[in-house]
């Protein structure tokens, strides 16, 4: 999923990543969010698959991004603590949860 040049790739394919790509563009686009912020929220997701298939369970919702295990795998990726980058995800995802009424609304 990481690309050197451009951060993490998910597989465009399946319509949960698409969503979750368009919603991270449309923040970037709105300044809700850096590219920064993209990268980080989208190294998480990969690094809940890492850590959630390795205990052979699916990852779900925020919590499954916000965990420990989580954070500390995406902070290896990034060059971050666990704690930094639960911090950086955290305020993101808040600035993204409270515009996703104006999201409903364009997208609709």
């Amino acid at each position: 999923l990481l690309d050197a040049g451009e951060g993490p790739r998910l597989d465009a394919e399946l319509e949960p990543y698409t969503e979750v790509l368009q919603v991270l563009e449309w923040g970037r686009d709105q300044g809700l969010i850096t590219a920064a912020d993209r990268t980080l929220l989208l190294v998480l997701v990969q690094a809940a698959w890492e850590v959630q298939e390795s205990e052979g369970r699916a990852p779900s919702g925020p919590v499954g991004l916000l965990n420990e295990r989580t954070a500390a795998r995406a902070g290896e990726l990034l060059g971050l603590t666990g704690r930094t980058t639960r911090r950086h995800a955290r305020r993101a995802l808040n600035r993204l949860a409270e515009a996703s009424h104006t999201y409903r609304a364009e997208s609709a």
